[in-house]
């Protein structure tokens, strides 16, 4: 079995960053066995506030953890890939109302970016409207005033 995008990506910065497992749990304050669990593809869906916490120890976004893999990452949009962005924007769109955030469109953009390919990642064709909350309430909430 072929290891997915996160694992790849995960490998690659735990090396660059000569950290190992145990270390990289302590710093992102996970609980035991959580990276090694993504690794070893025990756990596939890891939560988001999860990835946020490993990604943090590596100055990277959960966007990164998922990026560069050819095979998960489309060359083309076809139908399917055009309908999963127009989801995720009708997705980013509720909650930012329900929300009362203003943003720009680079903000938008990069959502988009980001959800779509936490999407394609996880294999879901639907935007998980959890991971969409939790993202706007994490970039931009935190920051009103």
């Amino acid at each position: 079995m072929s290891k997915s995008l996160l694992q790849q990506n995960l490998e690659r910065l735990i090396d660059e960053g000569r950290y190992n497992v145990v270390s990289l749990e302590r710093k992102a304050g996970v609980t035991k066995n959580t990276v090694y669990n993504i690794l070893k593809g025990i756990t596939t869906k890891p939560s988001a506030e999860k990835l946020e916490a490993i990604a943090g120890v590596f100055g990277v976004s959960i966007n990164d953890l998922y990026k560069n893999v050819p095979e998960k990452s489309p060359l083309y949009m076809n139908k399917d890939y055009f309908e999963l962005m127009q989801k995720s924007l009708a997705s980013i769109i509720r909650e930012a109302t329900k929300l009362e955030l203003n943003l720009t469109c680079s903000d938008v953009s990069g959502l988009i970016d980001e959800i779509f390919h936490y999407s394609i990642a996880n294999d879901i064709h639907e935007p998980d409207q959890r991971f969409v909350r939790w993202r706007l309430q994490e970039k931009f909430q935190k920051n009103r005033g």
